[in-house]
């Protein structure tokens, strides 16, 4: 069993190592579970008027990206799965940030959630999760697990389907990158008495992401029929080329579900 974990996070290191730089840009897919948000065929309660999300990638040089994805041709029956990550190291201010992750359909094939030092290559977090039980956009909570993020440290994070344990090379997986930051001057400025409708769109303009899409998926968690949230949340998903999520949200009037 050690030898079989062993073995999956030394293939994942080693496709980092040696394909993470062709894969930025990429649309990556992964297979996993982490927030759902499932579509129901509903008319929202309302359309309030919202700040345009306007995703502002960082300035500073922010290697890295995602990584990996697809089904490897195994059917249709294997879900496409896409960590919600930009094709840089997205941002975060937050220790314990929110992680997002879309599946395309259900699965009862095991799914690990890691997280990496990305310079040293080593593995500080690895979660079994329960399998997926629909389509949707699915959350994972640093906090859940009791990680925290240290400051100005890169890292990488994968949510793997594992289709044959005894072969960790079949695994499909994707992977994003991460680096917690201290908010700027401007950052808490703009967030002392902004509107909750307005937060979104606050951090995405500084930069953001990974802030941007949690503020946006728990507006949507409190108001999950609301189709212009579910927009918005579509058009940042589609300036990350996520587009597949973003399909996914433009189709939804659904809530997201904490991962299991």
């Amino acid at each position: 069993h050690f030898l079989k974990i062993f073995l999956r996070k030394m293939f994942l290191f080693l496709f980092f190592f040696c394909y993470g730089a062709s894969a930025r840009g990429a649309d990556p897919e992964c297979q996993t579970k982490v927030t759902g948000t499932s579509v129901k065929d509903k008319t929202a309660k309302k359309t309030p008027e919202f700040r345009l999300v306007t995703y502002m990638p960082p300035k500073r040089g922010t290697p890295g990206g995602r990584i990996g994805g697809g089904t490897r041709g195994k059917g249709e029956g294997f879900p496409v799965i896409s960590v919600l990550a930009p094709d840089h190291t997205g941002l975060t201010t937050k220790a314990q940030p929110e992680l997002y992750c879309y599946v395309s359909n259900p699965t009862n094939k095991p799914i690990e959630f890691t997280l990496n030092l990305e310079q040293e290559g080593k593995t500080i977090a690895h979660k079994g999760i329960k399998g997926v039980p629909e389509e949707g956009i699915w959350r994972l909570s640093l906090s859940d697990l009791g990680i925290t993020l240290s400051p100005d440290t890169q890292y990488t994070w994968f949510v793997t389907m594992v289709l044959d344990p005894d072969q960790p090379s079949t695994d499909v997986f994707s992977g994003g990158a991460i680096m917690r930051v201290n908010p700027s001057d401007i950052l808490q400025k703009k967030l002392a008495g902004a509107k909750e409708m307005d937060i979104p769109a606050i951090y995405a303009e500084e930069g953001l992401w990974y802030e941007a899409l949690a503020s946006l998926s728990r507006l949507i968690d409190e108001d999950p029929e609301n189709k212009a949230l579910h927009l918005q949340r579509a058009s940042l998903l589609e300036q990350a080329q996520l587009e597949r999520a973003a399909v996914f949200d433009r189709k939804a009037a659904g809530g997201v579900a904490p991962l299991q």
